[in-house]
């Protein structure tokens, strides 16, 4: 049985700007999803009460994963995103006294720079609706994700989502994992199936567009899916950069990827990177070298902080493109990092020895 909650959040920087709060949260009818998610999510009017206002909100399930004192630590500074409203797109059904029922809600956020919409599950218990938080299952698949083993991030995508079977978060990951992992002639289909329930619990979730977009079949499709996403949804740049691998590596599908780029301009280091190895595969080197010097330290600290699968691919496409490009040194740097994720794989260690006897020849050391 599903009902789904949408919350608005609108504001600007760390200020809210409508106060709902009031005597109603002070003894809420916690059968009543509205009112107990309202006071939930503008629990954070004074940042320094926000824990233990919404402590008592938390699921038994949440409770048996964190400490009061370890929640109460999470909220030592002000919300870098605020609340404005909530509403309950089934209200008669939020009302269910039924125990176990496991309701999404749809949270859009307004950040510093940004906008968002998230997913958040809520479980009807004894005492009444409970928010259904689970970090350490979140941190337990981070862990695996981190290490490189997909298999056991999807196993524990699986039993995440058998206790919440709307967690959006959940659902990405068991996408992510599976495409990362090993492939089969099965493995599409499983990613487009579980796209599409993703889809059915919330389909203006951030998460659920750029899933969509990066595991979109063509461009046509993944711009659809792009077109829906706020102009300011901070998974916005990271989609847009998604879009454009799926160009064609021939000349003028290349050719294409940078125009749309161009439409998109933007600083977002997977954007300029992205860029970047275009403007490498044309033949730009000039150009390429030149944005290189700008941004090598942002997409260094990017890929450093991203899955190793993800970092090795690109630290080896931004060397490829450099040691065509004749510098050497910056080649050896991006090979570098990416042994740093994986040492044992074979393009990178191939295009290492590459480096070293193409700067030996010129007179360069490719290895500073």
């Amino acid at each position: 049985m599903v009902v789904l909650v949408a919350v608005t959040f609108v504001g600007t920087g760390c200020r809210e700007d409508v106060s709902p709060e009031n005597a109603v949260c002070a003894t809420p009818d916690e059968g009543d999803l509205l009112k107990v998610a309202t006071c939930y999510f503008h629990a954070d009017k004074d940042w320094t009460t926000t824990g233990a206002k919404r402590w008592p909100f938390l699921s038994t399930q949440s409770k048996a994963q964190i400490t009061e004192i370890e929640y109460n630590k999470m909220f030592t500074e002000p919300p870098k995103c605020v609340t404005s409203s909530v509403a309950v797109l089934n209200p008669e059904l939020s009302k269910t006294t039924t125990k176990g029922i496991v309701v999404p809600v749809s949270v859009a956020k307004r950040c510093a720079k940004c906008s968002e919409v998230e997913t958040d599950s809520w479980i009807r218990e004894e005492s009444g609706w409970r928010r259904l938080w689970l970090p350490n299952n979140q941190e337990l698949i981070d862990q695996k994700i981190s290490m490189g083993d997909y298999a056991a991030a999807k196993k524990l995508a699986e039993e995440w989502l058998a206790i919440d079977p709307y967690s959006i978060t959940a659902h990405n990951q068991f996408v992510f994992a599976t495409g990362r992992g090993a492939r089969s002639s099965s493995t599409k289909r499983t990613k487009d199936e579980m796209i599409r329930s993703m889809s059915a619990i919330n389909p203006k979730d951030s998460t659920v567009l750029f899933r969509a977009v990066t595991d979109a079949r063509n461009v046509d499709v993944a711009q659809t899916f792009l077109d829906e996403m706020a102009m300011d949804d901070c998974a916005r740049d990271s989609a847009i950069a998604n879009v454009a691998n799926k160009f064609s590596e021939g000349k003028k599908g290349l050719e294409m990827r940078l125009d749309f780029l161009d439409r998109h301009e933007s600083t977002e280091p997977r954007i300029v990177m992205t860029r970047a190895v275009t403007l490498g595969q044309l033949n730009r080197f000039s150009e390429l070298k030149t944005l290189m010097s700008e941004h090598e330290a942002a997409i260094a600290k990017m890929l450093a902080e991203s899955d190793p699968t993800y970092s090795v691919r690109w630290a080896c496409n931004l060397a490829a493109v450099l040691s065509n490009a004749k510098d050497y040194d910056a080649a050896h740097r991006w090979v570098t990092l990416g042994l740093k994720q994986d040492p044992t794989d074979r393009d990178l260690t191939r295009l290492l020895k590459y480096i070293k006897t193409e700067s030996a020849k010129s007179g360069r050391s490719g290895n500073k």
